[in-house]
């Protein structure tokens, strides 16, 4: 909290795993379960968001997906590094309500897939945090919220 209280800016980015050993979305038991009440990914987005939101000053949070297919029309590819509100070269969510928003129309708009490589996302994260230019009087700190059910498959 003194970092915080002297100046340091928090900055949350979220990644979130769309592989299928998370459960097809229809599937009771599924983690990321299309009824919001029973969706693990979902409670999870909110519960930590809304603690971390108030210290992000401009509120602005880039959200990724890793491990899904993607359907541009007729053309499908596998994508371990997406942004959630389609734009990979401005990935931010205004807020915690766009956050859940943008994590909802993915639901629909993306296939689950795999697999589970957090490669990609690391390192576009951790290029914006280099980016920051960050000094004595210019403090930040970068969280990554990284939210998968466990399986990496690129741990190296």
């Amino acid at each position: 909290m003194e970092y915080i209280f002297g100046g340091c800016e928090l900055n949350l980015a979220i990644a979130i795993d769309f592989t299928l050993s998370n459960g097809k979305p229809t599937d009771r038991d599924s983690l990321h379960n299309l009824n919001i009440n029973r969706n693990e990914y979902y409670k999870a987005l909110y519960s930590v968001g809304k603690i971390l939101e108030f210290y992000d000053t401009d509120k602005q949070f880039p959200v990724l997906g890793f491990g899904a297919r993607l359907n541009l029309g007729c053309r499908q590819f596998d994508s371990h590094c997406f942004a959630l509100n389609g734009n990979i070269c401005n990935p931010e969510c205004d807020g915690l309500d766009g956050v859940l928003g943008a994590y909802r129309k993915a639901l629909n708009n993306v296939d689950l897939y795999g697999p589970t490589h957090f490669n990609q996302i690391i390192k576009l994260v951790n290029d914006m945090a280099e980016g920051a230019n960050v000094s004595q009087h210019n403090q930040k700190y970068q969280i990554l919220l990284i939210l998968t059910d466990g399986i990496i498959n690129d741990m190296k």
